[in-house]
């Protein structure tokens, strides 16, 4: 922080030599027109989080669904998955948001058309969602298969061993991955502003247009998404932290190691399920926790 600080001072002192005059009221929330030109930027905040938020959530979901086809033993099922993500994942962002909203009406002769806000989730949602796919991919192969393997020998489908072993626990590996790419497309949310959308890079252009003053606004605009990655890079790093229990679960008459126990952490939306070898696996915040086991019971 020093460093920035003393490059920002460098910077500062030594433009001042150079043709240029520097309105800094321009953006002074204490000065008349500063303050409402401060306004009239931060106009644009909700706008920037709400479709970073849209997009993220229905990203997760697309990334979700087009991941399933990669555990198919079926290579033609596997190619979906591996078409999808080789394509929007080379796709740059820009062309395929100009695509959408400007090349893709035209396609059925001006029947079809989106808004800004439209065209730029359809966008978010189709580039991350390739990417977030082999998040979810990575997270569902480091559950360990003693625990599919349990629930399977208790007979159950392999579509409810799914929802209820393999997808809450990766899940829970994968939440900080998806929290860091959350960061990534609040950054990319700013060439939506190319095709109108109201958001913070927009409103910056527009009062440039009349202010005349593009390294004020600019200055501003930088430091707003400065602190919205900031405070989503603390949030990301405070939920990282993270630690592991590891057990077995054991019958205390016999000795046995039980499959299938229901490992629950007290006060806590987290948990396991015991593999074969009656042991688990546990991600989770640091910190001091009991753990509730139950055995788990299935009724076809």
């Amino acid at each position: 922080m020093k460093r920035f600080i003393l490059l920002f001072s460098t910077f500062f002192l030594t433009s001042c030599a150079g043709n240029y005059n520097f309105a800094w009221f321009s953006i002074n929330p204490f000065h008349p027109q500063g303050s409402s030109n401060i306004e009239f930027l931060i106009g644009g905040l909700w706008t920037t989080i709400w479709i970073s938020l849209v997009s993220l959530i229905l990203a997760a979901i697309v990334g979700l669904l087009v991941t399933l086809p990669n555990f198919s033993s079926k290579k033609s099922v596997r190619s979906i998955n591996l078409v999808y993500v080789e394509i929007f994942r080379a796709i740059p962002v820009l062309v395929l948001l100009l695509w959408i909203y400007y090349g893709l009406p035209s396609i059925f002769g001006g029947g079809l058309s989106f808004n800004p806000f439209v065209a730029g989730v359809i966008t978010l949602v189709l580039h991350e969602s390739a990417f977030i796919s082999e998040i979810y991919r990575s997270g569902i192969q480091a559950i360990k298969k003693g625990q599919i393997e349990a629930a399977r020998s208790l007979g159950l489908k392999p579509s409810l061993v799914f929802v209820k072993v393999t997808l809450p626990q990766a899940i829970r590996i994968i939440t900080p991955a998806l929290m860091n790419q959350g960061i990534y497309i609040l950054k990319m949310s700013s060439l939506i502003s190319v095709i109108g959308l109201g958001d913070l890079t927009r409103r910056a252009n527009e009062l440039i247009v009349t202010t005349y003053r593009p390294l004020e606004i600019y200055s501003f605009l930088v430091l707003e998404y400065l602190l919205l990655i900031l405070i989503m890079s603390s949030s990301c790093a405070v939920f990282g932290q993270s630690g592991i229990i590891r057990g077995s679960v054991i019958d205390g008459s016999t000795g046995e190691f039980l499959p299938m126990v229901k490992i629950q952490v007290e006060g806590l939306n987290k948990g396991a399920f015991s593999d074969l070898d009656g042991k688990f696996e546990i991600t989770m915040p640091a910190g001091s926790y009991n753990l509730i086991f139950s055995m788990y019971s299935y009724n076809n």
